[in-house]
């Protein structure tokens, strides 16, 4: 598939489903709410796409990157979710900013080893 690497193959698959998936999320929170404007989408979904094609390629700098970009996401929604207001996609976006980073984390960890 990925690598040799049975555990690492699992843990990059689960990295890069639960990266797609934020994206979708920033997307349907864009298309369902009608006060965000693209601007705000552009904003939201531009530093994800930053690491994109290190992570295609699958080096591990894009997914130490990643790491470093997704604690901004992961703090944007447990603001949101201890919000009195919080709705279900917060809770999504939350769990699914948890799965990116200990997956970006164990991933590079283990393309270090991979790659050396």
């Amino acid at each position: 598939m990925l690598t040799t690497n049975k555990k690492l193959n699992a843990i990059l698959l689960a990295t890069y489903i639960s990266y797609i998936s934020l994206l979708a999320l920033i997307a349907y929170t864009f298309i369902t709410n009608d006060t965000h404007s693209w601007k705000l989408w552009v904003f939201q979904s531009l530093p994800l796409l930053l690491v994109f094609s290190g992570l295609i390629n699958m080096r591990f700098r894009a997914h130490s990157y990643l790491c470093f970009i997704i604690l901004i996401y992961f703090v944007a929604y447990v603001v949101e979710v201890w919000a009195p207001l919080y709705e279900t996609t917060d809770w999504i976006g939350l769990v699914l900013t948890i799965v990116i980073f200990n997956g970006a984390m164990m991933s590079s960890r283990g393309l270090q080893r991979v790659q050396s």
